[in-house]
């Protein structure tokens, strides 16, 4: 199963890090169409500026 063999996302991603990312803009205003793309353990993972993460494995995923 997935989660006994790779590390917790949290570990690998550092989740401050995307909490910046996604923040206010220096004027203030919001991001509300941005995203992190990445391969993970045979997994795709997407991020999104409005915290939704959606996973699937990659053969779904067209690779």
């Amino acid at each position: 199963m997935f989660a006994s063999r790779a590390r917790p996302l949290y570990e690998v991603v550092d989740p401050d890090a995307l909490d910046s990312l996604f923040a206010p803009t220096y004027t203030g205003g919001t991001r509300t169409d941005g995203r992190v793309q990445f391969a993970y353990a045979g997994y795709e993972v997407v991020i999104h500026s409005t915290g939704d993460v959606n996973v699937s494995p990659l053969d779904a995923a067209g690779e």
